[in-house]
């Protein structure tokens, strides 16, 4: 029985949503680099990644859509080379696509638990307080020149990153345990799973429109 043809794990993570992941993360980054090093850069500090500035300095627009492009090819690259090495039984959890759903017979309905579906809304609300606290410290500067000068102002000026990192980790998780959540107990009772899916892809679409305002030219 081939792979595509046996019948599908009830947890799968498709690839291509991965992929898609990995689009989204990247872009996030190639935003935050030049914010970053701007700041570091008004305050005297030495820059982190002094060999990009040339890649970002004046068409940072440029370098956000090549770092994306780039990271998202590597990963789909990365997939694709590893993948046929790993065993049929883990492989199966991991499909190029998710697979179509198929009407069965009517069943015994899952048990119901309500952990998963709890953590994943409180991992969700969490990441949304830590990106509010962080966007509320980002300050951007247009008085001197058109290109915004970025920086962090406030009692948790030092630790913006850091909260914005631990954001986007906790929505990821919040939309994995979420995702697992539906697909393992009863969908009838799991809002709070749903909830906490939701919440985590709102957490980066909210970052890329907030990253969006403040980088407006």
């Amino acid at each position: 029985m081939t792979e595509n043809s046996a019948k599908p794990p009830r947890c799968i993570m498709a690839m291509s949503e991965l992929i898609i992941l990995a689009a989204i993360i990247s872009t996030l980054w190639a935003f935050i680099i030049p914010a970053v090093e701007a700041a570091r850069d008004m305050k005297g500090r030495p820059l982190l990644y002094p060999w990009l500035h040339p890649w970002y300095d004046g068409h940072v627009w440029i370098f956000i859509a090549v770092c994306a492009l780039t990271a998202t090819a590597t990963t789909a690259l990365l997939i694709w080379s590893i993948r046929p090495f790993v065993p049929q039984w883990i492989r199966r959890h991991f499909p190029w696509r998710a697979p179509p759903v198929v009407r069965a017979l009517p069943r015994e309905p899952p048990p119901y638990n309500p952990l998963a579906a709890r953590i994943a809304a409180t991992f969700a609300g969490t990441a949304s307080v830590l990106l509010i606290v962080a966007a509320a410290h980002v300050r951007s500067d247009r008085s001197r020149q058109r290109t915004p000068i970025v920086t962090w102002e406030g009692p948790l000026a030092d630790y913006v990153l850091v909260l914005a990192i631990s954001g986007w980790i906790l929505s990821v998780l919040a939309m994995v345990i979420g995702q697992y959540s539906i697909n393992k107990f009863r969908i009838d009772y799991d809002y709070w799973a749903v909830l906490g899916f939701g919440l985590g892809i709102m957490n980066f679409c909210g970052t890329l429109l907030a990253l969006a305002a403040i980088y407006e030219d």
